[in-house]
């Protein structure tokens, strides 16, 4: 998973940057893929908490969803265990890496290229079932500051063959909703 990941990293770094290099030094951000921005503001916070990464099995992946998380806990400020996290599942290849951002933080791409968030998110990148692509997105902790406001709206895929990005497909979204919710879980237990 992490060589996967390192791997991974240096290719959205350079898309990145190369975007950078195409456009305004303030505005660049606004023409890259979300999905992109996401997903690299998810691999850097996680190679700044130390690559952790959490290996379940079917049993721990069953237990954690069992104990939901408490409805008034406050995504944007709960304690967590780090602030970010990679997830090995069960299934073997499939893995989650997610993240919290306060407001404001930038988070920079190379040199003096960077970019940032306006409200506090979780982001997240995720493999792709079956394809050669990664799924990335985020939940906005402003409009959704609790687990009972919490709905899971799908990110995008970025195809690695193509450097396409397209929206989840029905299976792909379901597949991201459920690594998306163990994640948070795992997260914030």
């Amino acid at each position: 998973m992490t060589k996967r990941l390192h791997r991974l990293a240096r290719e959205i770094q350079e898309q990145l940057h190369g975007c950078a290099l195409l456009h305004d030094p303030d505005t660049w951000a606004l023409h890259a893929p979300r999905v992109q921005l996401d997903a690299w503001a998810t691999l850097l916070a996680w190679h700044t908490a130390g690559e952790p990464v959490t290996r379940l099995t079917d049993e721990t992946e069953d237990a954690i969803l069992s104990r939901p998380l408490p409805p008034d806990l406050a995504l944007a400020t709960a304690p967590l265990r780090r602030e970010s996290l990679g997830i090995q599942c069960s299934e073997r290849g499939v893995w989650v890496v997610i993240a919290r951002h306060p407001a404001g933080v930038s988070i920079g791409v190379q040199d003096t290229v960077s970019y940032g968030f306006r409200q506090p998110l979780l982001t997240y990148i995720a493999n792709h079932p079956g394809g050669t692509g990664y799924a990335a997105g985020y939940v906005n902790l402003i409009d959704q500051p609790t687990p009972s406001r919490l709905t899971i709206s799908p990110g995008t895929i970025m195809d690695a063959a193509t450097e396409r990005v397209r929206p989840l497909g029905n299976e792909a979204i379901t597949h991201d909703d459920y690594l998306l919710t163990l994640a948070i879980h795992v997260l914030y237990a």
